[in-house]
């Protein structure tokens, strides 16, 4: 703002733009509690081994041995993500068309 000055319609642009954010937001935090329940990252971490299995490769270690290793929600969080990520874009790029005019409709 300092640089660039006081955009003239920044007001109307922040609030029409907000509820974007806002809803990834509760997306996000649904989606997540919706696969933890549903336990995706264990389902993942088994279809993977049993992906590896089915190419050829040894697998030692079982997915419920990892799990006790290490407790991170890797492939949810990258899930949310996405999902967050093309919600975002989709709106934000409804939001900000710009309106056509009836001339430009009818040419």
């Amino acid at each position: 703002l300092l640089v660039f000055g006081w955009p003239e319609r920044y007001l109307r642009s922040l609030m029409s733009n907000a509820p974007v954010g806002l809803t990834a937001i509760v997306l996000g935090a649904a989606l997540t509690e919706y696969l933890d329940q549903i336990e995706f990252n264990r389902w993942v971490e088994e279809a993977i081994v049993e992906y590896w299995k089915l190419l050829g490769y040894k697998v030692d270690s079982t997915p419920e041995e990892e799990k006790s290793s290490s407790s991170g929600e890797f492939y949810s969080s990258i899930f949310v993500l996405l999902v967050t990520g093309i919600w975002t874009f989709v709106l934000s790029v409804m939001v900000n068309a710009p309106t056509e005019s009836l001339e430009k409709k009818e040419l």
